[in-house]
């Protein structure tokens, strides 16, 4: 379990848990306290569940590293088009997928490098 706990630190730019089977369950939302945050890596890891909204608010990000996280799931929240500096974006082999809107996928689209899935389109019967 990530301890919310990690929000106290204010000024840590760099927040690399990675690779490590025995960090499981949610992402806390308290990260998206960590404003200056450049570089967020929970890639390999047991992670479960959505990625919270909160992360939007980590305007100066400029990686974010969830691949290797079979547990997270579902669409990937729109407050993270907020996230202007962002270079980096890997949630390949997760359960996480890119929101199909124009918005979501314009932002995408000014990101250097990217690997998630696209979510399925939504059945209109």
């Amino acid at each position: 379990m990530i301890p919310p706990e990690l929000a106290n630190l204010t000024n840590l730019e760099t927040l690399s848990i990675g690779g490590n089977l025995n960090i499981s369950g949610p992402i806390p939302p308290e990260i998206g306290d960590l404003v200056k945050l450049k570089d967020l890596n929970l890639g390999g890891n047991s992670l479960t569940g959505r990625v919270p909204r909160e992360l939007g608010e980590l305007v100066a990000l400029r990686g974010l590293y969830l691949h290797r996280n079979r547990g997270l799931e579902g669409p990937l929240p729109t407050e993270l088009t907020a996230l202007g500096e962002l270079d980096v974006l890997l949630a390949s082999d997760t359960n996480l997928c890119a929101p199909l809107d124009a918005a979501f996928q314009a932002w995408l689209l000014g990101i250097t490098r990217v690997e998630i899935e696209f979510c399925p389109a939504s059945d209109h019967r």
